[in-house]
């Protein structure tokens, strides 16, 4: 919408509620004058019968003494000259008369004197300011600094990295949204590193149609480059998804140890002829697994590579499981598996972050906002898992987010009130002061951070 046109016919002023999503350019010339305003609703009175009540009017706050003074100031403006002839205002909104309860707004006055941060100024912080380039930018560092922070008194010498892609459903006509046939939904699908710990290292967010392999390097490459400039080993784990030459060519030439599944093809099984027979006689209640190391090279690949094999006999079942592994590492066929079997972690943290912090719930139109809050989640995500990982103690440590959120931060209780005393009832997993201060004596242990 545009205000600078020399027809006087045309709009020259515009209102709107301050939660809407807006974009307001910088003026030239004239002058623009904002007016804000709270809308509240006097509470009603409970101890009136309910003919009354229904019979009651939802009204506003009487301003006279303002709309008053708000005409004398556009009186004098439009006395100036070349002044527009025309005011008008767009009254339409999408607020319901259910939405308009005293429940439902700011509250008392008294909030507004502390300062409270209303709906739509944390909407503002989050989908105009912290979307501009330099902020995104420095919000991915302030994640990535924190993980920094706690991985310097581990002074571990090797690390494993893992990789995985997720489902971020959508509803409605988001910006880059789109389906996927994986997940059979219309989605944003992101990229997410962790490392062993279940710290997320880096996300990613992508429309909805790409591979799960698009843009690995971006999040995968630099994170390499940081760990072995602290002269760490570097370990890497992946799906199916990722099999692809040019990951395997370019952790090779970083000297990185990786294994990632393969997906089968009549030339592996081929090579595996030898180990895929079930023996005879009555099958044993325990599977039978065997293991088979060779050297394959597909077509697309410019050298041979390792292959680990593993076949399992189940009973009840009439076919083996069987499944393949590249890999670049010298350890034994079922070290190897062993190794790549961990990484089915990933999937668990992935289902953490979308249960404990909400990181595939992407509501906003905009693709920039939805960057944002993703990357919002992943912060919370990782405060959240160095808690766990730092400041608990050992019999709780293996406890999900959401268990902690439900169980020590979010506790339930009731409240009982007697003639002379109140007694307050707690669940039986609620944070009691022992278990409180073995946290403290835990955090208060941990080295300070350097810088």
């Amino acid at each position: 919408m545009s205000l600078s046109s020399p027809d006087v016919s045309d709009l020259r002023f515009a209102a709107f509620y301050a939660d809407c999503e807006h974009e307001v350019k910088p003026i030239t010339h004239d002058n623009r004058v904002c007016l804000t305003y709270h809308l509240s609703l006097a509470e009603k009175d409970k101890n009136k019968d309910k003919s009354t009540r229904r019979q009651a009017v939802v009204t506003a706050p009487v301003y006279e003494r303002e709309v008053a003074a708000a005409a004398e100031i556009l009186k004098a403006t439009f006395r100036k000259a070349g002044a527009p002839t025309k005011l008008a205002w767009l009254l339409e909104h999408q607020y319901s008369a259910a939405g308009l309860s005293f429940a439902g707004l700011i509250g008392s006055p008294k909030i507004w004197d502390r300062g409270a941060a209303l709906t739509s100024t944390l909407h503002w912080f989050e989908t105009e300011l912290l979307t501009q380039e330099e902020n995104l930018i420095g919000l991915m560092a302030v994640n990535r600094e924190l993980l920094s922070q706690a991985e310097r008194p581990t002074r571990a010498d090797r690390i494993v990295l893992d990789m995985d892609s997720s489902e971020s459903p959508v509803h409605g006509t988001q910006e880059g949204s789109a389906y996927n046939g994986h997940f059979e939904s219309v989605c944003y699908h992101p990229l997410f590193l962790f490392n062993e710990h279940g710290d997320c290292l880096g996300a990613t967010l992508r429309p909805g149609n790409v591979h799960s392999v698009e843009d690995w390097e971006y999040l995968l490459v630099p994170e390499i480059e940081r760990q072995q400039a602290e002269c760490k080993r570097v370990a890497f784990r992946a799906d199916a998804a990722f099999a692809k030459p040019e990951i395997y060519d370019a952790l090779e030439q970083r000297d990185v140890d990786y294994a990632i599944r393969i997906p089968a093809n009549k030339n592996l099984e081929a090579e595996i002829e030898d180990i895929l027979f079930r023996p005879p006689g009555r099958p044993s209640h325990k599977p039978l697994v065997r293991y088979k190391s060779f050297q394959y090279q597909a077509e697309s690949w410019t050298t041979p590579r390792r292959i680990v094999a593993k076949v399992e006999h189940h009973q009840g079942e009439l076919f083996p499981r069987v499944g393949f592994i590249v890999t670049n590492m010298s350890l034994p066929s079922r070290s190897v598996v062993r190794f790549y079997n961990k990484r089915g972690t990933a999937e668990q943290w992935i289902k953490e972050g979308k249960q404990a912090t909400h990181w595939t719930r992407l509501s906003c139109h905009r693709f920039r906002a939805n960057e944002v809050r993703l990357q919002l989640s992943v912060l919370a995500y990782n405060l959240g898992n160095l808690w766990r990982r730092v400041s608990l103690p050992e019999r709780i440590k293996s406890w999900s987010l959401t268990s902690l959120q439900h169980r020590l931060v979010k506790t339930g209780g009731r409240l009982v009130k007697h003639a002379r005393y109140y007694w307050l009832l707690l669940a039986e997993g609620h944070l009691h002061d022992r278990l409180f201060a073995d946290m403290l004596r835990r955090i208060w242990a941990l080295p300070v951070p350097g810088g």
